[in-house]
């Protein structure tokens, strides 16, 4: 498919996923009809054209390889620019009027009709614990994705992947339960947040199957499935509870809010 825009900004989109295809149309700056632009398109791809001079301004099929090895870093800020302007509070954990399913919701179903699919929280209880050595919580989801786990609201860990690429894979978070109380039950509660689709074609992509986000199947606390799930769409923070802006207390997951 070919989408012009102008005689300068074109968009074509392959949705073959077998091998590359050629692309063949007339060029707008061209006198003659037998002049013809010709690009080759990488399978389920999508690039942007400048149909003049019949040349790639991006080509999601042929990213450099430094931009594929982007890793997330954690970075504390001394000092935030126009500090007066910021306000920031702490994000809502707590889901106890959200229906229960047996399983987690799949983000991408989770978020069909809500404009910010990028995050989900999931949450559900549990009395699995170990206090005197490692708790091994495993995830089944796709790859490409972000977690942050927390236990009765207090930060446990975080994990993300980045392969630009498509595929389940298991998330893996190895932890000690720290400070935690003991107690006869707790609240698990994972933050996911959606990384991106493979060559930016989107939830759909080339097939009739949309596709996956989030928490997919089981959940396993050591070796055991967590059940009785609370899921939505989105994160919502807690206008009550404002922070200072420069707090570094670990694990306090909070909302920043700029006002121009």
């Amino acid at each position: 498919q070919i989408f012009f825009f102008s005689s300068t900004f074109a968009m074509i989109e392959s949705d073959y996923d077998q091998a590359d295809i050629t692309v063949r149309f007339i060029n707008p700056n061209f006198q003659q009809n037998n002049d013809f632009c010709i690009l080759s398109l990488a399978p389920l791809s999508v690039a942007i054209i400048n149909p003049s001079t019949c040349t790639f301004l991006f080509d999601s099929g042929r990213i450099a390889q430094s931009a594929m090895e982007y890793r997330r870093v954690d970075r504390i800020i001394a000092r935030l620019r126009d500090e007066h302007k910021w306000s920031r509070y702490k994000l809502r954990l707590n889901l106890s009027e959200t229906p229960q399913n047996i399983y987690p919701i799949e983000q991408s179903r989770l978020c069909l009709n809500n404009s910010s699919e990028q995050y989900a929280l999931y949450e559900t209880m549990t009395t699995d614990l170990f206090f005197t050595h490692l708790n091994i919580l495993t995830i089944e989801s796709e790859r490409s994705m972000a977690f942050v786990l927390y236990i009765d609201k207090q930060f446990i860990a975080a994990q993300d992947e980045h392969s630009h690429a498509e595929g389940h894979i298991n998330f893996t978070f190895t932890f000690k339960v720290g400070t935690l109380s003991k107690n006869t039950s707790y609240l698990l509660s994972i933050i996911s947040e959606n990384l991106g689709y493979h060559n930016l074609i989107g939830r759909w992509g080339a097939s009739r199957t949309m596709k996956q986000k989030g928490l997919l199947g089981s959940v396993f606390l050591n070796g055991k499935p967590l059940t009785q799930w609370r899921s939505t769409c989105g994160i919502e923070p807690d206008y009550t509870q404002a922070l200072p802006v420069h707090d570094n207390s670990p694990g306090v997951f909070s909302f920043f809010l700029f006002c121009i």
